[in-house]
């Protein structure tokens, strides 16, 4: 059973590994928290670019539609277990009336709606990053837990939080999991997409929370 947090505020630093994703982004916490997506902003923008991008600060903050696919999402939930968050829909695509309310029923159910020929991909996609990770790391994600949430105060008071992607079963390893149409080598992810997107700045935010939490230091890995 997940923890339900929507009408109930944490204030007690800690590991909290049932928290739903929607609950997460809301910004559970006793007093408005800092995450890597605003901590970016903040850093790379304004202050008040970080407050309208923050759900607890800005009134009329809202999330981004669930309407677009995200494949990133997608293949995010695949690796990690959440197949059964899916609905297939036996479509060729999404313009027939059938399609789009099989569409409708699917998110107003709080299922994510996938024709198959994308579901059949996707899982192509995770199987092969799952592999991957066996063969370069030796470490298979069941020996691990998936979407854990932390919540801790940094040096200077603030509140802050981090979802972890996948933390090895020991804690000493930490894998983020990011998707994109660009170049995906190491060498031309590391220094165009990575740097652009401030995964530096997530990696450091992650790797203070848990080190705060548990007193390690894991490796992490995107």
């Amino acid at each position: 059973m997940e923890t339900r947090v929507s009408d109930l505020r944490i204030s007690k630093p800690g590991w909290y590994p049932d928290m739903s994703d929607e609950d997460y982004h809301a910004d559970p916490c006793a007093e408005p928290s800092l995450n890597s997506s605003v901590l970016k902003v903040l850093l790379r923008r304004t202050p008040r670019h970080a407050w309208t991008a923050h759900p607890r600060l800005n009134p009329a903050f809202k999330p981004k539609s669930k309407d677009a696919f995200d494949v990133g999402r997608a293949v995010h939930l695949l690796l990690l277990g959440g197949e059964d968050r899916f609905c297939v829909v036996d479509a060729d695509n999404w313009q027939t009336k059938a399609a789009k309310e099989a569409r409708a029923n699917a998110r107003a159910s709080g299922m994510i709606p996938l024709l198959a020929e994308q579901f059949e991909k996707l899982r192509a996609m995770g199987w092969e990053v799952r592999q991957q990770i066996v063969e370069d790391f030796g470490v298979e994600l069941c020996h691990g837990k998936a979407e854990q949430t932390l919540i801790w105060r940094a040096k200077n008071g603030v509140m802050c939080r981090c979802r972890v992607d996948w933390i090895s079963s020991d804690g000493g390893l930490v894998i983020d999991f990011k998707t994109t149409s660009a170049d995906a080598t190491p060498e031309a992810w590391g220094w165009t997409v990575a740097w652009n997107t401030g995964c530096h700045l997530q990696q450091a935010h992650y790797v203070d929370g848990i080190q705060t939490i548990t007193g390690r230091t894991p490796r992490f890995l995107f």
